[in-house]
């Protein structure tokens, strides 16, 4: 996967501790390839500039 977003740390305080959260935010997600037997990538459908304008 390739995929385009941000990595978001969320700190406060409750009670006598802080609690911390961390969040993906994804914007973008593509598929790029899956490996075979012998572990190379390949090419597994169209890209999404090849999708674009399509629909689903």
């Amino acid at each position: 996967m390739e995929m385009t977003g941000a990595l978001r740390r969320r700190t406060w305080r409750v009670g006598g501790g802080v609690r911390t959260v961390y969040e993906v935010e994804v914007r973008t997600a593509e598929r790029v390839g899956e490996r075979d037997e012998a572990g190379a990538a390949g090419p597994v459908g169209p890209s999404t500039a090849e999708r674009k304008g399509q629909e689903r």
